[in-house]
């Protein structure tokens, strides 16, 4: 096929789309206004970059036309339901596809009558409409009622894995750590689906480490026996050293007040006055990977609480990082406060990492974490909640590795990045193959 992605360019899931489909054989463009463009780092040789004449998703319907048919597209590919959903329909292409983002069908229709106008009219243009959760997928429907086929963006699950069992080097900063190339062992995805993560974290890479047993037929049994492996663990280390153990807690978001930083703070501080978790682990760190508006006030509300030594502002870092990032920390928290976190990637990714989640209740989180049950879930916007689980997951070894070995389990059954994107890539052909017959069948084209 030849297809379109109508989007914006610096999207790293856009990208992600991009290189899939054109690994996969089809000739792909990816067509952006003039501030969403991008230079090719990140983009396969074969994916073309294309930019819009105006930095606008007004009156460029034209543009975005003659664009379309230049590529001889087949299916144009269109993301974001409000400005790049206006331009889809603004062009009048077909076949078309729009997928559905998060603030776009959440958020913007609660703005005005107008937005509300708008993005009803964009979802009723396309022949498909594709949705990255069946949650985001309902609230859509509220809007207009049409089916929606779930794509999730899923992670790559020959680099998402957890920690091999032997060749952990031993390093005390998860910055370095992220630098280094990922090394997991990916001729056995069964296998690496069964690891929990351990929370022994004297050396920050040593936490996923261990292993739950490898029969995935029986997770429930697994995840018993990755407790009573992290459990002897521990009593080993203690057996070593003296030393309390070290933490090391990450948050990998935009410094957005819609991604809860904030209560990330707030909830650490109080993790540091926990008795029964001082006494245990002699430092906590913080690791926050991001960047965003609210930088500055976190740092200053940072120092103003005498946290700077322990509080690590690492800003973005490249997306090839981010697995070894993640398998440097003991706990990954995510407490976003909207719903318009509609599918929550980041946490998927930290669950196939093998490393123990706590995240809030929004929409997203509930699909991916099966409403709780492979992860730790707290209420929105309540720190003090964030800061017991928080605890409960480093002092509650049993839990927590049984949690970590089901949530294995469902990242490979439902997230991979391959089968998501065939998917995908079935959707497209659909609407390619189907448009002719659909227009017949409706009165012509549309």
């Amino acid at each position: 096929m030849r297809i379109v992605l109508l989007g914006s360019a610096r999207s790293i899931h856009c990208q992600k789309i991009a290189n899939g489909l054109s690994a996969r054989g089809h000739a792909v463009t990816v067509l952006s206004l003039p501030r969403h463009s991008a230079g090719r780092e990140g983009y396969a040789d074969g994916v073309a970059l294309e930019t819009l004449p105006r930095d606008s998703y007004f009156f460029q319907g034209k543009a975005v036309r003659d664009a379309l048919r230049a590529a001889r597209c087949d299916v144009c590919y269109a993301h974001y339901a409000t400005g790049y959903g206006t331009l889809l329909r603004a062009s009048g292409f077909h076949p078309s596809v729009l997928a559905v983002w998060g603030s776009d069908v959440y958020d913007v229709p609660q703005k005005s009558p107008l937005h509300r106008a708008i993005v009803k009219r964009n979802l009723r243009f396309p022949d498909a409409l594709f949705s990255t959760s069946h949650a985001m997928a309902r609230r859509a429907q509220t809007l207009v009622d049409r089916p929606y086929r779930v794509t999730p963006f899923g992670v790559d699950l020959t680099r998402f894995v957890p920690m091999p069992e032997t060749g952990s080097p031993n390093t005390s900063v998860p910055q370095a750590q992220a630098t280094r190339a990922a090394s997991p062992d990916t001729s056995a995805p069964q296998a690496q689906a069964t690891r929990a993560a351990s929370l022994d974290t004297s050396a920050p890479q040593t936490q996923a480490t261990r292993a739950a047993s490898p029969n995935t037929s029986a997770p429930q049994a697994q995840a018993t026996r990755a407790a009573s492996s992290n459990t002897a663990a521990s009593q080993t280390t203690s057996a070593q050293t003296s030393a309390p153990q070290t933490l090391h807690i990450g948050f990998m978001k935009g410094l957005y007040p819609k991604y809860g930083p904030q209560d990330v703070l707030q909830a650490f501080m109080t993790l540091t006055q926990t008795p029964a978790v001082t006494e245990k682990y002699e430092t906590l760190y913080l690791h926050l990977v991001g960047d965003g508006p609210q930088e500055a006030e976190l740092k200053a509300w940072a120092a103003d609480h005498g946290l700077s030594d322990v509080v690590t502002f690492h800003g973005r870092i490249p997306h090839e990082s981010v697995p070894d990032m993640l398998r440097s920390l003991s706990l990954y928290v995510a407490p976003s406060t909207l719903d318009s976190e509609s599918f929550g990637v980041s946490a998927v990714e930290a669950m196939a990492c093998g490393v123990p989640v706590v995240v809030s209740d929004v929409d997203g989180f509930r699909e991916v974490t099966d409403d709780g049950r492979v992860a730790r879930m707290v209420p929105r916007q309540d720190p003090d909640a964030l800061a017991a689980a928080m605890a409960d997951a480093v002092l509650d070894r049993e839990k927590t590795a049984a949690l970590c070995a089901a949530a294995l389990i469902r990242v490979r059954e439902r997230y991979d990045w391959g089968q998501n994107l065939t998917n995908i890539e079935n959707g497209l052909q659909d609407v390619a193959d189907g448009i002719a017959e659909a227009a017949v069948a409706e009165g012509g084209d549309r």
